[in-house]
């Protein structure tokens, strides 16, 4: 395979499903429009439907204060089993939520809406226990079809790092619906109606969810593309997140299950701890909005002072849910939110069990219920990132529903009448759950820490195989601050190209992934790597493909190779759009990183900036579907007729290759798979991927020849071989005598300036010197200079890199 690259076999294609026709520019500005739009029409319909379901669900307590159980002569057995009912068929049914999947959303959103909103009404004519019963039980099968399923509907809409914010945004609906349910209970009761105050409290509760079933089935998208408020700009770019998260197929909400890592999921001991402290808040969660009425009643106020009452320390909850869910994205302390939410709440319950003081006691009930509420609305979010795929997400999620609804069972039967006024054992059962909660919080995030700790580089690297896609690994990432398991984008979204030398502390190990590399020979040739194509019907835009087996271990691009896409998409354009200029030669080239370049589709657009006889110069920037990942400025020239004045210079020393020792390649091929393609020489002493004593930790010499022997470098590939060079800010953290890492370091790419004096076309050897003049502040510049066998200096590269220490970066 000869790695010479003629003018590019340039044709014409349309763009792919990755692809997008809105102009580079402005694709950030459309994405933030489609955010705001999801937010302000999808978000309020969520968030309303959820409220009236948690509405329906739980008037029944105010329907008791207001003499329900009088009425139809209810015992209190009789009353406990009306709260229970609902919870049996709630759980049973929660598997429903992946109708979402399999029935087109608005139409699943009408019908459960519809179901339950009738259910709902239809209390109000009951005449004895089993009519309420019937009535209780048909709206839990509705409700279990809806709210359990609302997160995994998000993501169809949501990326990963959106979604928190909208989980606790949706989940604050239900202290703001048991706010909303004492005012108005108390504005319904405190009348006087030809009807009963408990049978109009339904029916006036109840009618406006059946109105609202048939708003959802005209406004509820069923994806981003068809949702009618996004105009044709804004759904091509809903489009491009959906792929962009899930990859093509996923975005036509497509999928099946992995049954190993349902398998997984299910033996995963924090699954089930998440599950225990979901039993554990909905202990309390469930009892409190059910019996915070008759709670108050029995501090001497009336029954209707009391519906009032019960309203502010919900929205107090609703508040802090927003709060306590928006730092937790931010600060990654999502364990210890959750501990301190528990603290306070489990403290109120300890105050309503062993104080007599109305004041204080309904104080405490402002702690129970601000830190019941926010304390859910922080596990489901730990739960979402502590999964790496959809599956074992899902399989979370369900684990996490059918053991956490069980609390209910529990919750709903603390209350009986014979132990008011101050049910000391249900506060104090209460209490104790929440304190658990607390416990197991604590207990989950020192087990991550041990966790992380015990993860040695190789086996962090390897959670980030796929980096930022979202399609691919099979595992999880741990978190170094116990935040949990973090998705898989950071590295995508870290902003810069990154390149990664992986070696693990005393030695070299092997790593897997989900998503490897592929194999010697079905690597795909650089000059199938670099090819670029023409988009139809423009003179200046360009697609390429990205592959795996020419990025590094996370799937990611790394630095060289997006220059050299670049370089090959300035040179086809001025074979096709500018031939009679006879500028073939790219000769100078600046390139800012802004956002990490994944394996996949990419778009390359070309701007004339000057065109001049000699030299022309054009910006040129390279973008996914939805993102700008560089922007660069190429010189172009013709290095055969170029002309001037020239100077007689030193040529370079060169290291005698006859001495040289080959490197193990495959130390540093498992970060940059690209490198199987290229043999390493260096000095004695360097054969391994660091330092060489007597040139330094600062400084490296290597020879580097292609594979096959036929094979010649040439301009396009000299941006590649100017970054195949194992991360030097290893070599400060490596010890040659201890054989180990003292502190692990990776680097990545900020910005690349390349200079090319000479085409290398014919070399088969190639010097590349590298020396690190400073890292200061985290930020290192990195000198390159290639040389070929004659001494000559045939291109010098400068790279500014980002220092990361890998402890960090990994998780």
């Amino acid at each position: 395979m000869a790695m010479v690259v003629k003018n590019p076999d340039v044709t014409h294609v349309e763009n792919g499903p990755g692809e997008s026709n809105i102009p580079a520019y402005q694709v950030p500005l459309i994405q933030k429009q489609v955010v705001r739009k999801l937010d302000w029409n999808l978000m309020p319909l969520i968030l309303a439907l959820y409220l009236v379901s948690f509405l329906d669900r739980s008037n029944i307590g105010n329907a008791q204060t207001a003499g329900m159980s009088k009425a139809l002569n209810l015992s209190d057995s009789q009353y406990q089993w009306l709260l229970t009912i609902f919870y049996i068929p709630y759980i049973t049914f929660e598997w429903m939520a992946l109708m979402w999947k399999l029935v087109p959303p608005h139409w699943w959103a009408f019908c459960t809406v519809l179901v339950w909103g009738i259910a709902s009404t239809l209390q109000a004519a009951a005449q004895n226990w089993a009519s309420l019963m019937v009535c209780r039980f048909m709206l839990a099968v509705a409700e279990a079809g809806y709210a359990p399923g609302i997160p995994y509907l998000l993501s169809f809409f949501y990326l990963r790092n959106e979604i928190g914010l909208r989980c606790g945004i949706f989940l604050s609906a239900a202290p703001l619906a048991t706010c909303f349910a004492g005012a108005l209970a108390f504005g319904i009761t405190s009348g006087h109606s030809a009807l009963e105050n408990w049978r109009l409290l339904f029916l006036v509760e109840g009618l406006p969810t059946v109105m609202l079933a048939f708003v959802a089935f005209y406004i509820m998208p069923d994806s981003p593309e068809k949702a009618r408020f996004l105009n044709d700009e804004e759904k091509e770019a809903a489009r491009a997140r959906a792929i962009r998260q899930v990859g093509t197929e996923g975005a036509e909400r497509v999928g099946h299950l992995n049954y190993k890592e349902i398998g997984l999921a299910l033996m995963d001991v924090k699954n089930w701890i998440t599950a225990l402290m979901y039993f554990s808040c909905n202990v309390s969660f469930s009892s409190l909005p059910v019996f915070l009425p008759t709670i108050l009643t029995g501090m001497h106020f009336t029954s209707i002072d009391a519906q009032g009452l019960a309203a502010p320390p919900y929205f107090l909850s609703f508040m802090i849910c927003i709060l306590s869910t928006w730092i937790a994205d931010h600060t990654q302390q999502r364990g210890l939110m959750i501990i301190g939410l528990s603290v306070i709440g489990g403290t109120g319950y300890i105050i309503l069990a062993t104080v007599s003081s109305t004041a204080i006691r309904y104080f405490a009930i402002y702690l129970a219920a601000a830190g019941i509420f926010p304390a859910i609305s922080n596990i489901l979010p730990w739960v979402l990132n502590n999964q790496g795929t959809d599956t074992k997400r899902g399989t979370g999620m369900a684990l996490l529903q059918m053991v956490g609804q069980c609390g209910p069972l529990l919750g709903t039967r603390l209350y009986p009448q014979n132990e008011g006024p101050y049910y000391t054992k249900g506060m104090s059962v209460c209490a104790a759950f929440m304190f658990f909660n607390a416990f197991l919080a604590l207990v989950l995030r020192s087990l991550l820490q041990r966790e992380n700790k015990k993860f040695e580089v190789l086996e962090r690297l390897a959670g980030q195989a796929t980096g930022g896609d979202e399609k691919g690994a099979n595992f999880a990432i741990e978190n170094e601050d116990s935040f949990g398991y973090r998705p898989r984008w950071p590295l995508r979204e870290s902003g810069l190209a990154w390149s990664l030398t992986v070696t693990s502390i005393g030695g070299t190990r092997r790593l897997t992934s989900s998503n490897p590399a592929s194999d010697d020979s079905n690597l795909v040739p650089f000059e199938k790597a670099v090819e670029v194509k023409l988009v139809e019907g423009t003179k200046d835009t360009f697609s390429a493909t990205l592959t795996s087996d020419w990025c590094n271990i996370a799937n990611i691009g790394f630095g060289g190779l997006c220059v050299s896409l670049i370089l090959a998409a300035s040179r086809a354009y001025f074979a096709t759009t500018h031939p009679l200029r006879s500028q073939p030669d790219p000769i100078h080239v600046t390139a800012q990183f802004l956002s990490a370049v994944p394996a996949g589709r990419l778009t390359i657009q070309v701007h004339p900036e000057k065109l001049g006889r000699s030299y022309s110069v054009v910006r040129v920037s390279l973008r996914t579907a939805t993102t700008i990942c560089t922007i660069a400025f190429v010189t172009q020239g013709n290095l055969a007729t170029e002309s001037g004045p020239n100077f007689e210079t030193p040529k370079f020393e060169l290291p005698n290759r006859a001495t040289c020792k080959e490197v193990i390649s495959k130390v540093f091929a498992t970060a940059n798979p690209a490198t199987k393609r290229c043999r390493i020489f260096c000095p004695p002493g360097g054969e391994t991927p660091f330092w060489t004593p007597d040139l330094g930790r600062h400084r490296r010499d290597q020879w580097a020849r292609l594979t096959d022997d036929d094979s010649r470098w040439d301009l396009l590939s000299l941006a590649c071989i100017a970054d195949w060079i194992p991360a030097m800010p290893l070599n400060y953290g490596y010890d040659n005598d201890m054989m180990g890492f003292l502190k692990m370091y990776g680097h990545s790419t900020i910005s690349l300036t390349m200079e090319i004096k000479k085409d290398p076309k014919g070399a088969q050897w190639l010097l590349q010197r590298a020396v690190m003049n400073a890292a200061k502040n985290g930020r290192f510049d990195l000198d390159v200079k290639i040389i070929d066998e004659d001494g000559e200096l045939v291109a010098s590269v400068c790279q500014v890199n980002k220092l990361i220490p890998l402890r960090r970066a990994a998780l």
